[in-house]
Protein backbone atom coordinates (compact mmCIF):
# COMPACT_ATOMS: atom_id res chain seq x y z
CA UNK A 1 0.00 0.00 0.00
CA UNK A 2 1.13 3.43 -0.66
CA UNK A 3 0.53 6.68 1.39
CA UNK A 4 1.22 10.40 -0.19
CA UNK A 5 -0.12 13.28 1.49
CA UNK A 6 -1.58 16.50 0.01
CA UNK A 7 -3.57 19.09 0.35
CA UNK A 8 -6.59 20.23 -2.05
CA UNK A 9 -8.71 22.55 -1.66
CA UNK A 10 -11.88 22.37 -4.10
CA UNK A 11 -15.18 24.13 -3.50
CA UNK A 12 -18.03 21.73 -3.72
CA UNK A 13 -19.23 22.97 -7.13
CA UNK A 14 -15.77 21.64 -8.37
CA UNK A 15 -15.63 18.04 -6.98
CA UNK A 16 -18.18 16.33 -9.35
CA UNK A 17 -16.01 14.52 -11.91
CA UNK A 18 -13.89 12.91 -9.06
CA UNK A 19 -17.27 12.10 -7.13
CA UNK A 20 -18.35 10.48 -10.66
CA UNK A 21 -15.27 7.92 -10.33
CA UNK A 22 -17.15 6.18 -7.84
CA UNK A 23 -16.60 2.83 -9.76
CA UNK A 24 -12.78 3.36 -9.70
CA UNK A 25 -12.76 3.74 -6.26
CA UNK A 26 -11.19 7.04 -6.90
CA UNK A 27 -13.14 9.37 -4.35
CA UNK A 28 -12.63 6.92 -1.54
CA UNK A 29 -9.20 7.33 -1.66
CA UNK A 30 -9.69 11.33 -0.62
CA UNK A 31 -9.94 12.46 3.24
CA UNK A 32 -12.83 14.79 3.06
CA UNK A 33 -12.90 17.86 4.99
CA UNK A 34 -14.54 20.95 5.54
CA UNK A 35 -12.54 23.83 6.14
CA UNK A 36 -14.82 26.19 7.83
CA UNK A 37 -15.18 26.03 11.40
CA UNK A 38 -16.66 28.75 13.37
CA UNK A 39 -14.79 28.16 16.57
CA UNK A 40 -11.30 28.84 15.39
CA UNK A 41 -10.36 31.29 17.82
CA UNK A 42 -8.71 34.82 16.84
CA UNK A 43 -5.40 35.16 17.05
CA UNK A 44 -5.26 36.56 20.45
CA UNK A 45 -7.59 33.07 21.85
CA UNK A 46 -5.21 30.77 19.87
CA UNK A 47 -3.81 28.69 21.71
CA UNK A 48 0.18 28.40 22.89
CA UNK A 49 0.85 25.22 20.57
CA UNK A 50 4.06 23.73 19.59
CA UNK A 51 5.26 23.31 16.14
CA UNK A 52 5.00 19.22 15.00
CA UNK A 53 8.01 17.17 15.39
CA UNK A 54 7.93 16.25 11.53
CA UNK A 55 11.52 16.10 11.08
CA UNK A 56 13.44 12.90 11.30
CA UNK A 57 9.87 10.71 12.35
CA UNK A 58 10.40 8.86 9.30
CA UNK A 59 14.12 7.52 10.30
CA UNK A 60 12.63 6.67 14.04
CA UNK A 61 10.97 3.91 13.01
CA UNK A 62 12.31 0.33 14.11
CA UNK A 63 12.50 -1.42 10.36
CA UNK A 64 10.59 1.34 8.31
CA UNK A 65 7.46 -0.88 10.29
CA UNK A 66 4.42 0.35 12.05
CA UNK A 67 3.03 -2.18 13.86
CA UNK A 68 -0.81 -2.34 15.12
CA UNK A 69 -2.38 -3.48 18.38
CA UNK A 70 -3.62 -6.67 18.58
CA UNK A 71 -7.60 -5.71 18.71
CA UNK A 72 -7.23 -3.72 15.69
CA UNK A 73 -5.81 -6.79 13.79
CA UNK A 74 -8.47 -8.87 15.22
CA UNK A 75 -10.59 -6.37 14.15
CA UNK A 76 -9.57 -5.97 10.70
CA UNK A 77 -9.33 -9.52 10.21
CA UNK A 78 -13.00 -10.36 11.84
CA UNK A 79 -15.24 -7.22 10.34
CA UNK A 80 -13.33 -6.35 7.45
CA UNK A 81 -11.79 -9.77 5.68
CA UNK A 82 -14.03 -12.28 7.39
CA UNK A 83 -17.75 -10.78 7.18
CA UNK A 84 -17.53 -9.28 3.87
CA UNK A 85 -15.68 -12.04 2.66
CA UNK A 86 -17.93 -14.59 3.34
CA UNK A 87 -20.94 -12.15 2.50
CA UNK A 88 -22.36 -11.93 6.32
CA UNK A 89 -22.01 -7.77 5.75
CA UNK A 90 -22.16 -6.20 2.51
CA UNK A 91 -20.29 -2.69 1.90
CA UNK A 92 -21.23 0.32 -0.06
CA UNK A 93 -19.11 1.36 -3.44
CA UNK A 94 -17.75 4.14 -0.74
CA UNK A 95 -16.04 1.76 1.80
CA UNK A 96 -14.48 -0.31 -0.47
CA UNK A 97 -11.34 1.47 0.71
CA UNK A 98 -12.24 1.39 4.17
CA UNK A 99 -9.98 -0.76 5.91
CA UNK A 100 -7.07 0.36 4.01
CA UNK A 101 -8.01 4.23 5.07
CA UNK A 102 -8.43 3.53 8.34
CA UNK A 103 -4.64 2.15 9.07
CA UNK A 104 -3.35 4.75 6.49
CA UNK A 105 -4.52 7.55 8.62
CA UNK A 106 -4.21 5.74 12.35
CA UNK A 107 -0.81 5.17 10.99
CA UNK A 108 -0.31 8.62 10.08
CA UNK A 109 -2.01 9.86 13.57
CA UNK A 110 0.87 7.65 15.22
CA UNK A 111 3.51 9.02 13.13
CA UNK A 112 2.67 12.29 13.83
CA UNK A 113 2.77 11.49 17.73
CA UNK A 114 6.42 10.34 16.76
CA UNK A 115 5.41 6.31 17.09
CA UNK A 116 5.37 3.45 15.36
CA UNK A 117 2.92 1.72 16.78
CA UNK A 118 -0.80 2.34 16.18
CA UNK A 119 -3.45 2.19 19.44
CA UNK A 120 -7.03 1.84 19.82
CA UNK A 121 -6.83 5.64 20.14
CA UNK A 122 -5.36 5.97 17.08
CA UNK A 123 -7.92 3.75 15.46
CA UNK A 124 -10.84 5.82 17.37
CA UNK A 125 -9.44 8.61 15.84
CA UNK A 126 -8.89 7.34 12.44
CA UNK A 127 -12.78 5.97 12.64
CA UNK A 128 -13.96 9.55 13.19
CA UNK A 129 -11.70 11.35 10.56
CA UNK A 130 -13.31 8.73 7.89
CA UNK A 131 -17.16 9.28 9.41
CA UNK A 132 -16.24 13.09 9.11
CA UNK A 133 -14.81 12.52 5.24
CA UNK A 134 -17.87 10.72 4.39
CA UNK A 135 -20.21 13.36 5.66
CA UNK A 136 -18.12 15.86 3.83
CA UNK A 137 -18.28 13.57 0.42
CA UNK A 138 -22.19 13.25 0.89
CA UNK A 139 -22.55 16.70 1.50
CA UNK A 140 -20.73 17.32 -1.79
CA UNK A 141 -23.06 14.98 -3.61
CA UNK A 142 -25.88 16.41 -2.05
CA UNK A 143 -24.94 20.17 -3.59
CA UNK A 144 -24.30 18.19 -7.05
CA UNK A 145 -27.96 15.89 -6.78
CA UNK A 146 -29.41 19.31 -6.01
CA UNK A 147 -27.93 20.96 -8.56
CA UNK A 148 -28.53 17.83 -11.22
CA UNK A 149 -32.42 18.03 -9.82
CA UNK A 150 -32.98 22.39 -10.29
CA UNK A 151 -31.68 22.16 -13.65
CA UNK A 152 -33.68 19.10 -15.00
CA UNK A 153 -36.61 21.19 -13.68
CA UNK A 154 -35.82 24.08 -14.92
CA UNK A 155 -35.58 22.28 -18.66
CA UNK A 156 -38.61 20.54 -17.88
CA UNK A 157 -40.33 24.22 -17.12
CA UNK A 158 -38.91 25.47 -20.57
CA UNK A 159 -39.90 22.67 -22.46
CA UNK A 160 -43.47 22.96 -21.11
CA UNK A 161 -43.43 26.27 -21.94
CA UNK A 162 -41.79 25.75 -25.27
CA UNK A 163 -44.69 23.36 -26.21
CA UNK A 164 -47.35 25.76 -24.69
CA UNK A 165 -46.60 28.76 -26.93
CA UNK A 166 -45.95 26.30 -29.58
CA UNK A 167 -49.59 25.40 -29.60
CA UNK A 168 -51.04 28.57 -29.09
Amino acid sequence: TYVIGMTLGFQESTVKPILDQLDLGFPQRFLWLHTVDANIPTYDERPDVPPLPLGGVLTAIPDNKVTVSAAINRELWDEMRYLRGTGKVTSTPDEAHLPRMLCKLAGLLALLDSRSHVDETDWSLAKMLWDTSQKVMNSAREYHDNIARQDSYAKQKTAIKMATLTEV
